[in-house]
């Protein structure tokens, strides 16, 4: 089975609005978190990000910026799932 990855970045706008990265991180799924469904994975990879980030980000504006679509679909409605709504 071929290895999925989770990654993301932090990006701080400069004095001319350009976005600029200042950190990154990758991570490997577990066997188990493979198995989940795609919009698993990605809601996981946000709250990894947020989580690894959280002393910089605690307190202040956060943009989520993510390229799943569906991932929207959490902050519109209220998930289905159990395991979503954690």
């Amino acid at each position: 089975m071929a290895m999925l990855p989770c990654g993301g970045l932090i990006c701080q706008n400069d004095k001319k609005g350009i976005k600029r990265p200042i950190a990154f991180f990758s991570s490997k799924f577990t066997a188990t978190q493979r198995n989940c469904a795609t919009i698993e994975r990605e809601a996981y990879a946000v709250l990894f990000a947020l989580k690894r980030y959280r002393h910089w980000v605690l307190g202040t504006k956060v943009i989520v910026v993510c390229d799943h679509n569906p991932i929207t679909y959490l902050t519109a409605s209220a998930p289905k799932s159990a395991k979503m709504m954690r």
